[in-house]
């Protein structure tokens, strides 16, 4: 059933029934973008991963919570912020890439600093962060053929995405 169907049935037609108030159109006009959305997120985002591009589906189920400016949630509800995980080399201003897990991330730095060395040889990779800082930084270090662990310039950078911007926002 198509969006217009959904809000005729609910609505009626304007010569035979009222349509309502413009907030009653505006909720149910939402509630539909909604759902359109969750449902897209899954399919989207399988067909976009399968490709390479990460993040599609996570996104369109973050933009399935939102309209426009409001949250659609129960009042009081706690939204999840969307945590995004940039893989990057110290110093180099386009990153390695942008992932939803850091565990992603993290195979990226390793994959790309592996392929720095020779087949036989043997690295040992060491994530190095702190904990209890959540959003701080983490570096790779690696020990290469049993040598003393040394860093390697490759990072993995949790960074909340923010839906709307916020002037009063900590910088």
């Amino acid at each position: 059933m198509s969006a217009r169907d959904v809000l005729l049935a609910t609505y009626g037609r304007a010569e035979t029934a009222p349509l309502g108030t413009m907030a009653d159109l505006r909720q149910a006009l939402a509630a539909i973008r909604a759902e359109d959305l969750a449902e897209a997120a899954e399919v989207v985002g399988t067909r976009c991963e399968e490709h390479g591009v990460l993040g599609v589906g996570a996104l369109l189920r973050r933009l399935a919570n939102e309209d426009g400016t409001e949250k659609i949630t129960p009042a009081g509800a706690a939204v999840t912020p969307l945590i995004v995980y940039r893989a990057s080399y110290e110093g180099e201003a386009i990153p390695l890439g942008w992932y939803t897990t850091p565990e992603a991330a993290r195979a990226h730095c390793e994959a790309t600093l592996s392929d720095e060395y020779p087949v036989a040889v043997t690295l040992v990779f060491d994530w190095i962060g702190d904990e209890s800082e959540p959003l701080d930084p983490w570096e790779l270090a690696a020990s290469v053929d049993g040598g003393e662990e040394q860093p390697t310039g490759y990072v993995v950078t949790p960074i909340e995405v923010v839906s709307a911007y916020d002037a009063e926002a900590e910088q």
